[in-house]
């Protein structure tokens, strides 16, 4: 099993990011992925915060490669209080999105 560091900042994202995020997680079947109305709702202005995040190792309750299950603070359109979003993401992409932030990059991909 393969163990992960914790992120030692905070990573925050922009929608542009996120959106990406969540298509990667459609396209790859993962269980937890945002819906095209979930999309929609996002500020497309706004930061996301990554507030927890763990390895998971299934795809509709059989077992699948390792991926990265993340939970957001979002920033919705029309609302000052965030939505909690959860997005599975391949490892490939987490290990992109770790490394952008250990070099004290704010967002990738916009």
């Amino acid at each position: 099993m393969r163990t992960m560091r914790l992120v030692d900042k905070h990573m925050a994202i922009g929608t542009a990011t996120l959106v990406c995020l969540a298509e990667n997680a459609r396209k790859n079947k993962y269980n937890r992925q945002l819906s095209s109305e979930g999309i929609k709702s996002l500020d497309p202005d706004g930061s996301h915060i990554l507030s927890y995040h763990f390895l998971h190792g299934h795809r509709a309750g059989s077992p699948c490669e390792e991926h990265v299950r993340t939970v957001w603070l979002s920033k919705m359109k029309g609302s000052v209080l965030p939505a909690t979003i959860v997005i599975d993401i391949d490892m490939q992409t987490w290990e992109r999105l770790e490394k952008s932030f250990s070099k004290n990059t704010s967002t990738i991909g916009e």
